[in-house]
């Protein structure tokens, strides 16, 4: 928990300055606070509550830097990455998850993918499309995966043109869903461009690649 998110959970346990107000500054608490204010019942203690505030104070109390510096810690601490580690990479993926993170020990693992190639569960893979089937998309996205891509705007427009130019009725949403599978591991990920644009076209490929051996 951070500290500012739980000196305001627990000032507001008791007490409240008479308006609707929930998240104060330490300023505003030092310019606010009185004691005529604190209540007489019991106080409740709401652990959802202090979830939520300390959430809150992650995604939108820290600065960028302040953000980063911290996630960078905690992705250290659990042995993620070092000093060597690419620094552009950290700050693309911690901020990809900031909206999504109530603790920075949260982020290993919800970032984990973009420091190594994930171990892709081959029924993920097949869920939907036969072995062969799913071979082809991906090798369609491959294809359409151009190394000089950097944009997410860009590599949204190929993945698109890749579906637009599909013989079969291809959605979008099967194809984006299958190479998220392939890249993360996972079927729930940030945004697939932003992700992918993350990782770099060169990783994506390759992890596209590593994808189709296992369907072989």
């Amino acid at each position: 928990y951070l500290p500012e998110a739980v000196l305001n959970f627990l000032v507001m346990l008791g007490w409240n300055d008479g308006t609707e107000q929930e998240v104060f500054s330490i300023e505003e608490l030092i310019k606010k606070f009185s004691l005529d204010r604190i209540q007489k019942s019991p106080a409740k203690f709401d652990i959802e509550r202090l979830n939520w505030l300390n959430g809150l104070y992650i995604r939108e109390k820290l600065t960028e830097a302040d953000f980063i510096e911290r996630a960078s810690a905690e992705l250290t601490k659990s042995g993620m990455i070092t000093d060597s580690t690419n620094k552009k990479l950290i700050k693309q993926a911690v901020l990809l998850e900031r909206d999504r993170i109530k603790f920075f020990s949260e982020l290993p693992t919800m970032v984990e993918f973009f420091f190594s190639a994930p171990d892709v569960d081959r029924d993920l893979l097949t869920k939907k499309h036969t072995p062969l089937e799913a071979k082809q998309l991906l090798d369609k996205a491959m294809t359409g995966l151009n190394d000089d891509l950097a944009s997410e705007t860009d590599i949204e427009s190929a993945l698109r043109h890749v579906v637009k130019q599909s013989e079969a009725d291809l959605k979008a949403g099967d194809l984006f869903q299958l190479i998220r599978i392939a890249i993360t591991g996972r079927t729930a990920a940030p945004g697939l461009f932003e992700t992918i644009a993350t990782l770099g076209v060169e990783e994506t490929k390759s992890r596209l690649k590593s994808a189709i051996a296992s369907l072989s």
